[in-house]
């Protein structure tokens, strides 16, 4: 009977860990960037955004992440692999200037190890 309990307890443990990651997703809806994770919510609205970069590093293990840089709150940090990011990318490409997938495919491929790339940055004359 006490095997049993411990194995549905590490099976609890395992879904929990396992839905911590599964259920975060991003959205772009109303001018605004709103990354849902298990634990939190985080938003950025478009005016406050001032850089989007992109880290990798393949020396950890592909280790790939999206920075979305706010004015006023902290950075909003979503693993690549995040359900609707492809989508997100797409809406920014449409509302910002200057912000093109294209270019930061041709940048991602140029690069090689651990890089940090600055994908977009606010003008600071706007």
């Amino acid at each position: 009977m006490l095997f049993f309990t411990i194995v549905i307890i590490l099976i609890g443990i395992i879904w929990f860990a396992y839905s911590s990651w599964a259920f975060a997703y991003i959205r772009f809806e109303n001018y605004e960037i709103q990354y849902f994770s298990l634990f939190q919510i985080q938003k950025i609205k478009l005016t406050d955004l001032v850089a989007i970069n992109f880290h990798h590093d393949t020396v950890l293990g592909a280790m790939e992440l999206w920075e979305f840089k706010s004015r006023n709150e902290k950075p909003i940090i979503v693993p690549s692999k995040t359900f609707y990011i492809d989508k997100v990318l797409k809406s920014l490409e449409n509302n910002l200037s200057d912000f093109s997938l294209d270019n930061f495919k041709k940048t991602f491929d140029k690069k090689d190890h651990e890089e940090i790339i600055e994908v977009w940055k606010l003008n600071s004359c706007t």
